[in-house]
């Protein structure tokens, strides 16, 4: 690309004659993002949301926008990006998505403390485990079907969420291809909203030579897996056949590297 080009494409993100050709852009940049998060998945496969939302927002800053993370309002949001000319603000919450209610917790900040006169605004959740696409679409079902509901009432919270989320049917949910959707919601003030949801998968398993024998893969696997069983313990959702795996994976955080000398950050094949 040349120097024309490269000043040509930062200047793109520096003004917009509406706010729907910035959502337009955004959105396109978002996903390319994403798409260039999972080809480097090996670095990302166990690393925490922040990490994974830093590249995002770095990114997002050398594309030209103003972008950064954790912006105080009403707490602190994840991603918040704006034009040069600041003339439009997006805000978006991003979760690990290690089980449905996790993801929910994240949808529930963004809708409860963040928006306010914003229309559209995003929720980024990161696979980490194998089937992504079904998990996403799972949290699909989950939103569409209420099964949040038994959560929201165990917590008291369930009038508040209804408010929200109350409009939902079953009869709307259907299952996706996409790597995106968009979800119709009611803001705390009675005004409708979009949230944009984009998933990125993350996850990074090799089953080759180099990848079954790597220390630093066996322990990040490692890592994922005791994730997950917490977030199912949390949900209820656990049985009693899997404490033998439970205790595999502690064994493997205990005994494994009992000094801590191993790397995660380094998974390249051996």
């Amino acid at each position: 690309m040349s120097n024309v080009q490269q000043l040509a494409t930062l200047v793109s993100r520096t003004y917009f004659s509406n706010e729907a050709s910035f959502l337009d852009r955004l959105y396109n940049d978002i996903h390319s993002i994403i798409e260039r998060l999972e080809k480097s998945s090996d670095k990302y496969y166990c690393d925490d949301e922040d990490k994974i939302t830093s590249a995002i927002v770095l990114t997002l800053c050398e594309l030209g926008y103003d972008a950064s993370e954790q912006t105080k309002k009403n707490g602190t949001v994840d991603i918040t990006v704006k034009p040069k000319d600041n003339t439009y603000t997006w805000i978006g919450e991003a979760k690990i998505g290690y089980g449905n209610t996790k993801i929910f917790e994240g949808m529930l900040q963004l809708l409860s403390r963040y928006v306010k006169r914003d229309n559209d605004v995003g929720l980024l959740i990161y696979f980490q485990k194998h089937s992504s696409h079904k998990h996403f679409n799972k949290w699909l079902k989950y939103l569409y079907n209420k099964d949040w509901e038994k959560y929201c009432t165990n917590k008291g919270t369930l009038e508040k969420a209804n408010r929200l989320l109350g409009h939902l049917e079953s009869k709307d949910y259907k299952s996706t291809n996409e790597y995106f959707h968009d979800l119709k919601v009611v803001k705390p003030c009675g005004k409708p909203a979009v949230v944009r949801m984009f998933y990125a998968d993350l996850h990074h398993d090799p089953i080759d030579k180099s990848g079954v024998t790597n220390q630093s893969l066996i322990l990040g696997q490692a890592k994922n897996e005791l994730r997950d069983y917490c977030q199912r313990w949390d949900d209820g959702e656990t049985t009693p056949e899997e404490i033998a795996a439970l205790v595999k994976h502690l064994k493997i955080f205990v005994e494994f590297d009992p000094d801590g000398q191993i790397d995660l950050s380094d998974t390249d094949d051996e």
